[in-house]
This record gives structure tokens, C-alpha cells and sequence, in this order.
């Protein structure tokens, strides 16, 4: 009698008429939930009645990449339409501390927004600096919404008018178009107590030129716009703690760059001699330590970069300072 099958077939398992459809069903659907969710993504250009196309070039929409005003999760879909795509980047903002936080994509930290009733309570150390650098920020808003007394908010409550008529601009006083309240820029980034125009915003539109008033006045409002003010000068200054700390490791970052620049010009020097590197020492207190390490404590006579690295290494304030013998194998 033949056998039925082949010798490989024995002992694998094949998938039932009703497996394989429910598997592509399944498959399908998750297809048809990220269909389009690249389109968050791009802003398609549109082109106006006014504008020639050329016949023989295809009417194709080029969609923009912008800058995302919220982070969301990568998507997962691998079908991507043929498309052309202009990708518009920008620099990471690691030059100068008062741009934006510099996006990652696996990174779930939501972007900052400039509406104060989006902010957290107590307002977090990162997010403070970044709105002390931009400083408050206003909407050019023509017509405000109308609560249920008919009334709204409007441009005169950003004016102040002292005793002696003079007018003075409230600069501390921002408007919220998702609460449709306003804040005081100043309590709410460094208050802690929860009150009206600090936590919560103030709507109270028929009462509000007297609520101003008070807290223009208080003690707490004059203390934190002091501390406002402050911050902003240091931060325009590049006195703050966290400029002092940033040119710090700039510094740091640069004077390794410059070390590692010499060791491998050593390097390149004797590989292009065909001279040994080690020698019967590794350490640089002994004699016969080597070419390279020889060859470097004599460039470090006169290059002051050079000579402050061996010093640290002989006061034993660093370890990893790429003169070893693995460093050299």
C-alpha cells in the first residue's frame, strides 16, 4: 500500500476553513482601524482655481509634516501610501534652553500649551521655566463668548487705570479661550494655595474689575510677580542654576572632545610608523610604559588640555581616561 503524505508532513498541524477566515477577518479589521491614521500627521495642500497645473505633470496634493501640538504614540500600520512627502525639521532644541522641549517620539510627555487652565496644579519645575521663557502670551480674540448673564470678558480689563489717570497694562493678565476665564500669570506658576485667577481662573465678568483690584494689591500677588521678574532676568542673563549647570557640562563635553582629539592623532602617528604601542608597564608612574602613553606625557609638556587630563588621572579623580591597555588593544 502507498502512504498518504509525504515523510515531512508527519507530525505538523494545518489550520481549519474556519481558523484561516477568522484569522483574516481579524487581520482585516485591525487594517481598516489605522486606515488614515496618517493623516493626523500631514496637512495637504490644496490648490486654488487661480493656480496652473502643467498637463504633463501628475495632480499630486504634496502633504506638509508640521509640528505636532500634541505627542501621541507611533503608529503601527506598515502600509504607507506612495506619496511625496516634504518633511519640514527643525533643529533639537539643545542650543538655547528657552525653545521648546525637543520631541521624541518614544517619549509619552505631552507638549506644553500656552491656555493656563490646560497647566497642572502646583505647576511642575520644567513646565515654570519654559513659561517664564516665553512669558505670558495673549490671543488676538476679537469677540469673546457670553456666559449666562449675557455678559463676557473683554480687552479693557487688560488696562489698569491708577488714581492719578495714568494707564498701566496688567502684562500678568492672560485669558483663557478653553475655560473661557482669566489667570494671573504669575500666581498661577508659582502659587501653591488654590484661589480664583490662581487655580481655577475667574469668570466672573460683573464683579471682575473689583477682583483685580484685590489681587493686584495683595501680598501674595506683589511677592510672586517679584519672584516672576527675577527669574526672568536670570533667565535672560544666563544666571539661572540650570544655565550655570548647562555651560558647565558644554565645557566638560568640550574638553573631553579636544583629549580624544589627541589620542588619536597619537594613535594615527604611530600606526602610520608601525611603532608597538605597550610597552612592559601600563601605568604612567613607571618607566617603559609604552610609545603611546610615552608619547602622550610628552605632547602634555606643552598642551595645558593634555596636561591637566594626567594630572586628574595621577589624583585619581577620574578612572575612564582611555590611556589603558584595552583602550590601546
Amino acid at each position: 500500500m502507498h502512504k498518504i503524505g509525504r515523510e515531512r508532513d508527519r507530525g505538523r498541524k494545518f489550520e481549519s476553513g474556519h481558523q484561516k477566515r477568522k484569522r483574516n477577518t481579524a487581520f482585516e479589521e485591525c487594517k481598516e482601524e489605522l486606515r488614515g491614521s496618517m493623516q493626523k500627521y500631514l496637512k495637504t495642500g490644496k490648490i486654488t482655481a487661480s493656480e496652473e497645473v502643467p498637463e504633463d505633470e501628475p495632480q499630486i496634493a504634496e502633504p506638509v509634516l508640521t509640528e505636532r501640538e500634541e505627542d501621541s504614540q507611533p503608529s503601527t500600520s506598515n502600509q504607507f501610501e506612495q506619496r511625496n512627502i516634504l518633511f519640514s525639521t527643525e533643529e533639537e532644541a539643545t542650543e538655547e534652553p528657552q525653545e521648546l522641549v525637543s520631541f521624541h517620539p518614544e517619549c509619552s510627555y505631552q507638549p506644553l500649551t500656552y491656555d493656563p487652565a490646560e497647566w497642572t496644579f502646583p505647576v511642575e519645575d520644567k513646565d515654570r521655566v519654559y513659561f517664564i521663557q516665553k512669558g505670558p502670551i495673549r490671543e488676538d480674540i476679537l469677540t469673546f463668548p457670553l456666559d449666562s448673564t449675557k455678559r463676557h470678558f473683554s480687552t479693557f480689563y487688560y488696562t489698569r487705570i491708577l488714581s492719578n489717570k495714568e494707564t498701566q497694562d496688567r502684562h500678568w493678565l492672560v485669558y483663557s479661550r478653553h475655560k473661557d476665564c482669566v489667570f494671573c500669570f504669575a500666581c498661577r506658576l508659582f502659587a501653591s494655595t488654590r484661589k480664583a485667577l490662581v487655580s481655577d481662573g475667574c469668570s466672573d465678568w460683573k464683579n471682575l474689575s473689583n477682583r483685580l483690584h484685590l489681587h493686584e494689591n495683595s501680598s501674595d500677588h506683589l511677592q510672586n510677580i517679584i519672584t516672576w521678574m527675577e527669574a526672568e532676568k536670570r533667565f535672560r542673563c544666563g544666571k539661572s542654576i540650570d544655565a550655570s549647570v548647562q555651560k558647565q557640562i558644554l565645557l566638560e563635553k568640550q574638553r573631553w572632545r579636544e583629549i580624544l582629539e589627541r589620542l588619536l592623532a597619537t594613535v594615527q602617528f604611530l600606526a602610520s610608523h608601525n611603532l608597538p604601542f605597550r610597552g612592559h608597564r601600563d601605568t604612567l608612574e613607571e618607566e617603559k610604559s609604552g610609545n603611546f602613553i610615552d608619547l602622550i606625557k610628552h605632547s602634555a609638556k606643552f598642551d595645558p588640555g593634555l596636561r591637566e587630563h594626567l594630572q586628574r588621572i595621577e589624583d585619581k579623580r577620574i578612572h575612564n581616561h582611555y590611556l589603558g591597555k584595552n583602550i590601546q588593544n
